[in-house]
């Protein structure tokens, strides 16, 4: 399996980030707090990802631009674990520092083996 993130695996539909923040589940993992809700779709059977860094944690649009490459980064690494479990998944940063990718990497495994374990 190829690791990629292709540009239909990103939630941009405003329906479906409407769906993610009402009617989701929530974790609480250090540097994140995560939505995700399992939908139903005939047509993909993808998981689909939304990456939030809120300015009014991270000022510089560098330093947020940054996060996000590492977060989609280490979904990209790790997405077989949830693989064609049917998610939509926010990914909301929620540190006032930005923290090394090691960091991120290893958060972003917990949060992938949780929401497996809960399925």
């Amino acid at each position: 399996m190829k690791n990629t993130l292709k540009k239909n695996e990103i939630i941009k539909e405003k329906t479906l980030i409407n769906k993610i923040f009402y009617n989701s589940k929530s974790l609480d993992i250090f540097p994140f707090v995560i939505k995700y809700i399992f939908y139903n779709n005939k047509l993909s059977f993808n998981n689909k990802i939304m990456v939030s860094v809120p300015k009014s944690k991270i000022k510089n649009a560098v330093k947020r631009n940054l996060i996000k490459r590492r977060i989609k980064e280490s979904y990209r690494l790790n997405k077989s674990i949830i693989k064609n479990h049917n998610l939509l998944v926010a990914f909301i940063y929620n540190s006032n520092e930005v923290l090394e990718y090691k960091i991120i990497l290893d958060s972003m495994l917990k949060i992938l083996k949780n929401i497996k374990s809960s399925d």
